[in-house]
């Protein structure tokens, strides 16, 4: 096996999808939060819940709720 995957901060992230902010703002479309589970990640998950919140994009969380009502009650806000 082989990772894949890359590490990258809030703001990388956000730069990213601020690139699509005038398809999103058209469109009604935003960003999704999606895994594995994202709420296990909970820190960056609400960052990133946040950051898009302030930045006036719509979000969604895919989850299967399977995870610890503390990972999830800090974003609910966003």
């Amino acid at each position: 096996l082989t990772v894949c995957g890359e590490v990258k901060s809030v703001e990388e992230i956000m730069a990213t999808v601020l690139r699509d902010k005038p398809f999103y703002d058209r469109s009604g479309g935003g960003l999704t939060l999606s895994g594995g589970e994202p709420f296990m990640q909970p820190e960056m998950a609400m960052a990133l819940l946040q950051a898009s919140h302030e930045a006036g994009i719509h979000t969604a969380v895919e989850t299967c709720l399977h995870v610890p009502w503390k990972y999830i009650a800090p974003s609910l806000p966003y």
